[in-house]
């Protein structure tokens, strides 16, 4: 298989594997099943398509005489992993399409393309994936193949054919009831986004779906977020009372106050176990520090603005500094979302200064001058 390197995912612009697969070609380091899983493994987790196909191929970086004689299906679902990560779904099905021919091709290897057709929004795609591919290649499926196939569904108004294949199609005994009802509940937000508001059906048959489910975690969650679509805040607070709170539980249920009301949201992070604490700094009193990592973007705001809430409570002598470690997150054009809406935000506020370190992009440091007691009232 050659595959040109056509370019690569926006979203890891930020990481490159290409020195290191420099360095190992200068070194006349042979490709062999370890690296090449390594080097597979870390392009499947960073999207990095690309490189997972000229490391595959020996067309760039590991120069490979001969095609390896050690590839195994491993290698080639790690490479259509990174395809179906980094929206490359041509490229992913090229790669689906040499495994079907090479006979190795596995019910991994369907997950990935449904996965990679699922992102890239071709329903038509995915569903004749599911229903002739097993058939023409005796392929087995399993129940989370119909469940990926059916959110890609309501992702592109075709929510009834996805509850269909949900609830009616021949391998819909497969699917365990509640992740059945926990996968039509995601399509019917999927198909408010599609149509738009609260006055769309689509909110009521998801709170009837979930009145005919046992309540687990996960569709309950699956519930709060259709609640948020339609800024049915208290109605999401009324389910997320109603199950055994996890830490994912607070979670959902704080992103859809994060899409509403402020107050509220605020006073339910200040609750929360996902709540980030400053941390003060034992050498320097008056530097103090946040993590960042892992938040999605509204809550991380919302993290800031608590922080500047309490840094406006302190009683310090000097300058007060904060840093924020935005880390590098889910990327755009090879910048944190993160980051980008932290700076938007502190530059909204009066008399904090902001200084960034090109040589590390994931850290902020903000200072709050003494003189600034009271800045945000």
């Amino acid at each position: 298989m050659q595959v040109a390197d056509r370019g690569q995912s926006a979203g890891h612009e930020g990481y490159s594997l290409r020195p290191l697969l420099s360095a190992m070609e200068a070194q006349k380091v042979e490709p062999n099943e370890v690296t090449l899983t390594s080097i597979l493994s870390a392009c499947e987790r960073t999207h990095r398509w690309a490189e997972a196909l000229a490391a595959l191929s020996g067309s760039a970086g590991l120069r490979a005489a001969k095609p390896q004689p050690f590839l195994a299906a491993v290698h080639w679902n790690a490479a259509l992993g990174a395809c179906a990560a980094g929206s490359a779904w041509k490229q992913g099905l090229s790669i689906f399409a040499e495994m079907l021919s090479s006979g190795i091709a596995d019910a991994a290897s369907m997950a990935n393309i449904l996965k990679a057709f699922n992102k890239a929004s071709h329903w038509q795609e995915a569903f004749w994936c599911l229903f002739e591919v097993p058939t023409a290649f005796k392929l087995d499926t399993s129940w989370h193949h119909y469940v990926t196939v059916a959110e890609s569904g309501g992702l592109q108004s075709e929510w009834q054919q996805a509850l269909d294949l949900l609830f009616h199609s021949p391998g819909a005994s497969q699917i365990p009831e509640s992740y059945r009802i926990s996968a039509a509940i995601s399509v019917c937000k999927d198909a408010i986004a599609f149509r738009g508001g609260a006055g769309a059906p689509h909110w009521q048959y998801a709170v009837a779906l979930f009145a005919s489910s046992g309540a687990e975690a996960h569709v309950a969650n699956a519930l709060i977020s259709v609640y948020q679509k339609v800024a049915l805040w208290e109605a999401a607070l009324g389910i997320f009372a109603q199950t055994q709170q996890s830490q994912v539980d607070w979670m959902t249920t704080l992103l859809a106050l994060c899409a509403g009301t402020r107050s509220l949201a605020k006073r339910f992070y200040l609750e929360s176990p996902v709540r980030v604490h400053m941390r003060r700094d034992p050498q320097m009193r008056n530097l103090y520090t946040i993590d960042l990592h892992e938040l999605p973007v509204e809550v991380a705001l919302l993290a800031v603005e608590v922080t500047l809430d309490e840094l406006e409570q302190l009683q310090e002598e000097d300058d007060t500094i904060l840093h924020i470690i935005t880390g590098h997150g889910e990327h755009r054009s090879g910048l944190s979302v993160v980051r980008t809406a932290v700076l938007s935000l502190l530059r909204a506020v009066p008399f904090v200064m902001v200084e960034m370190d090109e040589s590390n992009p994931g850290l902020l440091r903000c200072i709050v001058p003494k003189e600034s007691r009271g800045f945000r009232v």
